[in-house]
């Protein structure tokens, strides 16, 4: 099943692929950077965890490295290339929270998402009046957050279930979540 592009699920990909083939010649964080010259090991840290866009040079050195053969190699160059490139469509929002930026690129490359929400509406259930109400309580606590923007942003996210190969969805609600007014016994599933 071909995924849409998510720059954090092939950073993370690479960062473990890149991990494997450090431990694999038993080398430490120390002395691989020793070897590049690098001045710390949080450089490598953040490629192996995939915290950072990775540069295509910095990983062909790894790779020299690590001694990796041919065919291994460019399979791995070209994960690099997808996770250091790659652009998602919620980029043109521009708008987009960091948290909601991280939701957005993990559901574009999953293949199965499976949520647990025992008081609210999950983000791509919500309708836009409901996201707005909780967007709107969220102000509260961080009162610097665009309404509108964050709710677009919110629902913009909801078309990773429409798209042409969806991922399969499940979402586990409590009915508290379902009756708005909280009623015992008057939740709807």
């Amino acid at each position: 099943m071909p995924l849409s592009t998510s720059p954090v699920i092939r950073r993370a990909r690479l960062g473990a692929e890149l991990r494997q083939l450090r431990r694999r010649e038993a080398l430490t964080l120390e002395q691989v950077c020793g070897r590049l010259g690098w001045a710390s090991t949080s450089k490598l840290s953040r490629i192996e965890l995939g915290q950072s866009r990775p540069d295509l040079a910095d990983v062909l050195d790894l790779l020299d490295v690590y001694q990796v053969p041919a065919s291994q190699r460019e399979a791995l160059i070209v994960i690099a290339r997808d996770a250091a490139i790659s652009r998602g469509w919620w980029k043109a929002l521009g708008e987009m929270g960091e948290r909601q930026r991280t939701y957005a690129e993990l559901e574009a490359g999953a293949a199965s998402i499976v949520e647990y929400q025992p008081a609210v509406v999950p983000g791509l259930l919500q309708t836009p009046a409901y996201a707005r109400l909780r967007v709107g309580a969220g102000r509260l606590l961080h009162p610097e957050v665009d309404l509108e923007a964050d709710v677009r942003a919110r629902l913009a996210r909801q078309e990773v279930l429409l798209r042409a190969e969806p991922p399969r969805y499940t979402a586990l609600l409590d009915e508290r979540v379902c009756d708005p007014a909280g009623a015992p016994g008057r939740g709807v599933a």
